[in-house]
């Protein structure tokens, strides 16, 4: 099936939150909590080679170049920094399926990972046989912690994520949630991370 791009989200002033840690950040983000980033530069720069490789990838929606951004409260003695950042929201009126693509530019290795929200009850979705649990926070339907294994000294990092979804969401409306965090707890981020995530809907014949 063909597939449709339907949003781009980046690392923005206007769209990051940042706190101690990635849990910290997610369930901010869930509250309402502002953007609180700093800009420490912008990704796209045509002297730049990484920039380059983000800007040789797939044509899509025009929208803002991606901020180098960091949480401007970070502690250097303790580096737990945690960052979120969601979609806009999405009516699931069709039981079609979803493609992510998540690029991820950062000197430190980050640990990337993906949720999803039900709007309404501001709960985790995830697909069966797991059982709903509302008091759980935090279910992913990708995490980076496996992915990255043969990759942890590269500074770009390209995760392509199928997205199925149970027939029994159609009607919800949904976001997409993006978290990231320090993969060691011993490392910095001096000079802060980017990222664009790329989500596409597949579209039947």
């Amino acid at each position: 099936m063909p597939l449709l791009p339907i949003q781009r989200l980046v690392s923005h002033t206007a769209t990051v939150i940042g706190a101690s840690d990635r849990e910290t950040a997610f369930s901010q983000l869930l509250s309402g909590t502002v953007p609180n980033v700093v800009k420490l530069g912008k990704l796209y720069d045509e002297n730049n080679a990484i920039a380059r490789l983000f800007n040789e990838g797939p044509t899509f929606l025009p929208g803002p170049d991606p901020h180098i951004v960091k949480y401007a409260a970070a502690n250097q003695d303790n580096c737990r920094q945690g960052y979120a950042a969601q979609s806009h929201p999405i009516n699931l009126d069709l039981s079609n399926n979803f493609l992510i693509v998540l690029i991820v530019y950062s000197a430190a290795e980050l640990h990337s990972r993906v949720d999803i929200a039900d709007l309404d009850s501001l709960n985790l979705l995830h697909s069966s046989p797991q059982p709903m649990n509302r008091k759980r926070k935090s279910i992913p339907i990708f995490s980076s912690l496996n992915a990255d294994n043969h990759s942890r000294s590269q500074c770009l990092r390209s995760y392509t994520v199928p997205v199925v979804f149970d027939e029994a969401w159609a009607g919800l409306d949904v976001k997409f949630v993006f978290s990231f965090e320090l993969a060691d707890e011993r490392a910095v981020l001096p000079e802060g991370f980017a990222f664009i995530a790329e989500i596409y809907q597949s579209i039947p014949l």
